[in-house]
């Protein structure tokens, strides 16, 4: 069956880019990032995160990127915290990603160590089809401006 899940289309895609440029910047002269998609049973709430139990779609992105020291993994999400130059990175990309978790009423989780990459889970409460407004959407291209 389809994984439905309720996220802001365009949140989820500023989250992922965010996740992506992360990822190619602990990349510099190569590597991979790939994404899965699966589902999971939560029977209890991470520690700093309060959601209820259940079915949730998980989307693990994960880099093969110089990684991080665990000390930092705590610091992450927070509001201007770089791990980056100067000029590089204002420090606003994770904590994006983690309050589109909390308005989706969803977590994150993330494991990283130096040299072996970071791993980035974004688990979103699965959802019925059916508590989904069915509401059409009428996109209407317009004619190129001249």
């Amino acid at each position: 069956s389809d994984a439905v899940v309720m996220v802001d289309v365009g949140r989820l895609q500023q989250a992922l880019l965010n996740l992506a440029l992360n990822a190619r910047d602990a990349m510099p002269t190569a590597g991979c990032w790939t994404l899965r998609v699966d589902e999971r049973q939560v029977s209890q709430s991470p520690v700093g995160w309060t959601i209820k139990p259940g079915t949730f779609v998980c989307l693990t992105c994960t880099d093969t990127g110089i990684g991080l020291d665990v000390t930092l993994l705590d610091k992450i999400f927070e509001p201007f915290f770089t791990t980056k130059e100067p000029g590089k990175g204002t420090g606003l990309g994770l904590a994006m990603v983690r309050k589109t978790l909390v308005d989706a009423n969803g977590f994150i989780e993330t494991a990283s160590s130096p040299g072996s990459g970071t791993s980035f889970r974004l688990y979103f409460p699965r959802c019925e089809v059916s508590e989904v407004a069915a509401q059409p959407v009428a996109i209407h291209a317009a004619p190129p401006s001249l």
